[in-house]
């Protein structure tokens, strides 16, 4: 009986030792993969949709978004996370209750000096949802759209939200920018950078008033740089142009027959028919010649 007992504690415990073991090992595990954070985002409703600085667009590449097809954004009003806690974090204010804990698990397994500790915590805070975001990402998009994203390092599942309704807002917003609304809150530096970065033309222009009775004044007038982002189809064609590859896009191949440019080479050339019958053509004289 007692040599029972000790065959089932040798075969029990080693069994028992690795569960332990493996699920110390997925615990560890579970600490080094990034939480996925779940955001509701909120647009702004009021604001028009804006031209981005190439700074901006750099800044939104270091967060972890790609360079966006149309250089056009929208303000982000408010990023609801709901925590583990039960609390609600808006993200655009303060990193996630879990981001926090993740990065503050991953300091326990360095060694840090003084310095380095306070760039950690200082680097830790600016991990919030960008203000802004490509206009691209919400096309098509209404209440409860869900899109994919990683920001800084940590991936997102953003499902757009409003207060009333996302698409009707979408598009207000987007006529705005197409007329120019978004002009009228540029300022000097804003305009400037705009200018050098490609997105407008900015030229004065001195209104007279009649008889002279009011001093004439000088006002900036502001126009898209490109005619096509002044129109949603403009935009959407845009679009449809960085998706199609040049060498199978008719409206790339007439341009470039426009202006003088010999034909790309093809990665898979296309058989040259007119080669091919000429060559059956000569190959049908010289047969008829003997």
């Amino acid at each position: 009986m007692n040599k029972m007992k000790l065959t089932l504690a040798t075969l029990i415990l080693p069994i028992l030792a690795a569960n332990f073991m493996a699920m110390g090992m997925e615990k560890e595990q579970s600490k080094n993969v990034r939480p996925l954070i779940k955001a509701i985002v909120y647009l702004n409703p009021e604001k028009p949709a804006f031209y981005a600085t190439n700074k901006q667009l750099e800044f939104l590449n270091e967060k972890g978004i790609a360079t966006p097809i149309l250089p056009i954004v929208r303000e982000v009003a408010e990023v609801k996370v709901s925590e583990s806690n039960g609390s609600t974090t808006n993200w655009l204010q303060q990193p996630t209750i879990s981001i926090k804990d993740y990065e503050k698990e991953q300091l326990k397994r360095k060694t840090l000096s003084f310095g380095q500790q306070l760039h950690n915590n200082l680097n830790l805070e600016s991990k919030t949802f960008p203000k802004y975001l490509p206009v691209e990402l919400s096309f098509n998009c209404s209440n409860n759209s869900k899109i994919g994203l990683t920001i800084d390092t940590f991936p997102v599942q953003v499902t757009f939200a409003s207060n009333k309704n996302f698409e009707t807002e979408q598009n207000n917003c987007m006529e705005k920018f197409y007329y120019g609304a978004w002009t009228q809150e540029l300022s000097k530096s804003e305009i400037q950078q705009l200018t050098t970065d490609g997105r407008i033309d900015s030229t004065t222009m001195t209104r007279s008033f009649v008889g002279n009775l009011i001093p004439p004044i000088t006002v900036n007038v502001i126009t898209h740089k490109e005619e096509s982002y002044a129109s949603e189809q403009g935009c959407y064609q845009k679009i449809i142009d960085n998706k199609i590859h040049p060498h199978k896009n008719t409206f790339h191949y007439l341009k470039r027959r426009e202006a003088g440019l010999r034909p790309q080479r093809r990665l898979n050339p296309e058989p040259d028919l007119d080669a091919i019958l000429s060559g059956c053509l000569k190959e049908i004289e010289l047969n008829s010649s003997k």
